[in-house]
């Protein structure tokens, strides 16, 4: 029984995310940097994630680069695994997680 309503939650927050997505009116480009072999199992959980909200909507367009990549270069991304989310949407906002100045660069 417990089981059965747990299910139950996941498809109604499911639904409920799905009905968030339909009113995003552009793409939203997210670009993952990983190093392999370096942090696989966070590289990993950030793919696992990002499947998940690819489920619910096609405007997520995911994007994986190696670290040498030249868009690494210019965000100065130095840490994998690093997500950037919307690089142009959010331009002049620290956006990056996984550089270690993300937090305290704010604060």
């Amino acid at each position: 029984m417990e089981n059965h309503q747990h299910e139950a939650q996941i498809e109604e927050a499911q639904k409920e995310l799905r009905k968030l997505f339909q009113n995003i009116p552009n793409e939203i480009p997210v670009f993952l940097f990983a190093a392999p072999g370096k942090n696989d199992v966070f590289a990993d959980a950030a793919r696992q994630a990002l499947r998940f909200f690819r489920q619910l909507t096609d405007k997520i367009k995911l994007r994986e680069y190696n670290m040498d990549h030249e868009l690494a270069r210019k965000w100065k991304i130095q840490h994998s695994p690093t997500l950037v989310l919307a690089p142009d949407t959010f331009n002049g906002w620290e956006h990056r997680w996984g550089r270690k100045d993300a937090y305290s660069s704010r604060h």
